[in-house]
């Protein structure tokens, strides 16, 4: 399928049931990610608008990407910094989301970024920032796969 200038929305990652402690908050997260998504598809030539944008809802061949968040966590500081590699040191961000073209389902995905290294063992709120950013990436690269496949 060629996605040059295919329309296309994507639908806000739903959040619910994620709790995040101390200063890293879900909703910088979720923004992070739904613009990581949004660059790569844009860079694959589709014509990309949020759900609930007058554009959003034209009629014609229109894609949807919808998904939500399944795990979110910012991982352990002091692991990160000693042992990096160890389990529940890396912060994570892990999503699912379907791909349907006119309203039928087409494919879902999964994408999961992680980050583990950082200076310091990294800050938790920065380091799930990045792996919003490589789960957001992931994703988008997935769905096109979908696509065109």
């Amino acid at each position: 399928m060629d996605l040059k200038g295919k329309p296309c929305s994507i639908h806000p990652f739903s959040t619910d049931g994620i709790v995040l402690s101390g200063s890293a908050d879900i909703k910088v997260v979720a923004r992070i990610f739904q613009t990581a998504v949004e660059d790569e598809l844009e860079k694959a030539g589709l014509k990309v608008r949020r759900a609930g944008s007058a554009d959003a809802s034209a009629p014609g061949g229109r894609i949807a990407i919808t998904g939500r968040f399944t795990t979110v966590t910012a991982g352990n500081r002091l692991k990160r910094y000693f042992a990096p590699f160890m389990a529940g040191a890396p912060a994570t961000v892990e999503v699912e989301g379907t791909v349907a073209d006119r309203d039928i389902p087409l494919d879902k995905f999964t994408a999961v970024g992680q980050r583990g290294l950082g200076s310091f063992g990294g800050a938790s709120p920065k380091m799930l920032e990045s792996a919003a950013r490589v789960a957001g990436e992931q994703a988008a690269r997935r769905a096109i796969a979908i696509l065109t496949d």
